[in-house]
């Protein structure tokens, strides 16, 4: 017999959806809201605002670390911790979270955009596509389009 108490149920829709309850073998089975499934957060209405903001503070708590890394590492140690730490968590799912409002994403582009300034040491002022292209990188946007058309494709 499994372990039902351990169980959990989730119910998409648009509409509130309180009443909807489940019962197993006499067990009922709890409902939730939010659940995260293979390191990517769904809610119940799939607005992927969870997901988003878990990314979002995964990415602040970096942005302490690198500022005071910044006159400490050459640059090419830079994109190295950039691709291990920053865009992994940006890539991971992006084909899923990134088609949500934009408000959504666009406190994760401004985090992204503050890292690279610090990880490249340019001031406020500096154009953010001239950050992207000097670590040949797509804008949140544009990668998720290029991640969609692949795996479509």
């Amino acid at each position: 017999m499994r372990n039902r108490t351990g169980s959990q149920f989730s119910f998409f829709s648009i509409c509130a959806t309180d009443c909807v309850s489940l019962t197993l073998d006499g067990t009922d089975i709890q409902k939730v809201y939010t659940c995260k499934y293979i390191g990517i957060r769904i809610n119940d209405q799939l607005t992927w605002r969870n997901h988003t903001d878990d990314i979002y503070n995964k990415l602040k708590q970096l942005t302490g670390i690198f500022y005071r890394l910044k006159s400490k590492l050459a640059y090419r140690w830079f994109q190295n911790i950039y691709y291990a730490f920053v865009y992994a968590y940006l890539f991971y799912g992006i084909e899923i979270y990134a088609n949500t409002y934009v408000s959504y994403l666009d406190k994760l582009v401004k985090i992204h955009d503050k890292i690279l300034r610090i990880l490249l040491n340019q001031s406020v002022c500096a154009p953010v596509p001239r950050l992207y292209e000097m670590f040949g990188l797509l804008i949140i946007e544009k990668l998720y389009s290029l991640q969609v058309s692949m795996l479509v494709f």
